[in-house]
């Protein structure tokens, strides 16, 4: 019965996986699940399918054969997180749902779920004990003052050196406690990409269950990646996003090529604004996906209103929009964005409520070039960003 179960999990991944590849590459249900089309990655398909498999059919051990290494509890635990990482729950909800868990059935005071972010290590699960053991939301790896009797220097030591797991003692509010962390990796992933922490008084030998979760969770995390990854380029090379209707990075980037040609010959203007709604990603941990296209469709109408019929306006990256004007230079892409910035006070969006709007803008100057146009635009929406939202940022070749 549980080999049939195994099976039918394994083909509704799939087929629904089939149909998602159909729906965004608009080709025949049957060449999507037969994997007859160009990029498609047999590779990962079978490696998740196996490991859907394998997570459904772990047998119930017996107790005499673990008894030296895990309780009845921690099994219960272990099997309820392995059906958390396979259900059909964005990311973040499965972070909080496993922290939760495992705080809730076993002796364990905190949990944090950390990923790699270049040089940031970044906590993706919220806890309101953070602020009692004085967790913060990121961490510099390489920061040249750590206390050595602190969370940040285990963190810190466990990215610096690729460690599998580390042990250590720090202070928080009730007194001494032991800290576990083990580094969340997979085959495919050269490096760890993340590490999964626990602080805990007791005694008990926590290896073996933070190893396997470690596992689940580098599973969930690594296929979440993944997806995200093939999902951003699916959107850049279509010509329009599915879901906003407006165009991709694609049509902008033809579009600036087309404008950059014509500065070259005839010596015209042209600038680019880029634009990110504030506090964007905690806006989707708070509302749901449904609530959150919503408020992009709204943004977007909202833009559409307020610029000339001769702008290109669409998808730049993630969650980030751009406005590439012709024949203007960043004086007037400065009135536009105040232009929005102001109708964005006067507008209150379904369920969201009131939003605002980081701009990055510059215009093209002699002697630039394509990359180095985007890539000052998006110093100045990085610049608007660091500065708190809310704010108009620009940056011109002098």
């Amino acid at each position: 019965m549980k080999l049939v179960l195994s099976l039918a999990i394994v083909m509704a991944y799939l087929l629904l996986d089939a149909y998602q590849s159909a729906h965004i590459l608009s080709i025949p249900f049957m060449d999507a699940l037969t994997l007859k089309y160009e990029h498609a990655n047999v590779f990962t398909k079978v490696i998740v399918s196996l490991l859907i498999l394998s997570i459904n059919l772990i047998p119930n051990p017996k107790k005499d054969e673990f008894a030296h290494s895990i309780d009845e509890d921690i099994y219960k635990v272990t099997k309820q997180i392995s059906k958390i990482v396979i259900s059909p729950v964005p990311l973040k909800k499965q972070l909080d749902a496993i922290a939760s868990l495992i705080k809730k059935e076993l002796p364990i005071d905190c949990v944090l779920i950390a990923t790699y972010e270049k040089d940031i290590i970044s906590i993706q699960n919220d806890d309101p004990q953070f602020r009692e053991y004085g967790i913060q939301h990121g961490y510099a790896a390489h920061k040249e003052t750590i206390d050595k009797n602190s969370l940040e220097h285990l963190l810190s030591t466990c990215f610096i050196e690729k460690r599998e797991h580390l042990e250590g003692k720090v202070q928080t509010h009730n007194g001494e406690e032991k800290v576990l962390l083990y580094s969340l990796a997979t085959k495919e992933s050269t490096k760890p990409f993340g590490v999964l922490g626990i602080f805990t008084k007791s005694d008990f030998d926590f290896s073996l269950f933070m190893q396997s979760v470690a596992e689940l969770l580098s599973f969930s995390i690594y296929l979440t990646y993944k997806k995200n990854a093939s999902l951003k380029f699916q959107n850049q090379i279509a010509p329009k996003d599915d879901i906003l209707n407006i165009p991709t990075n694609t049509i902008l980037q033809t579009k600036i090529e087309y404008e950059y040609k014509r500065h070259l010959r005839y010596h015209t203007n042209m600038s680019i604004i880029i634009i990110e709604i504030d506090h964007i990603a905690n806006l989707k941990n708070i509302f749901d996906e449904t609530s959150i296209t919503t408020l992009q469709k709204e943004f977007v109408s909202l833009v559409q209103k307020n610029i000339r019929s001769t702008d290109t306006f669409g998808k730049w990256t993630g969650d980030r929009f751009a406005i590439v004007s012709s024949d203007i230079e960043f004086r007037s892409a400065k009135n536009f964005a105040q232009k929005i910035a102001k109708k964005l006070t006067e507008t209150r969006f379904v369920k969201v409520g009131k939003v605002t709007c980081s701009f990055g803008i510059t215009s093209l100057a002699p002697n630039d070039t394509i990359s180095a146009f985007r890539t000052r635009a998006e110093g100045a929406l990085n610049e608007a960003i660091q500065k708190g939202g809310n704010s108009i940022e620009i940056k011109i070749l002098v």
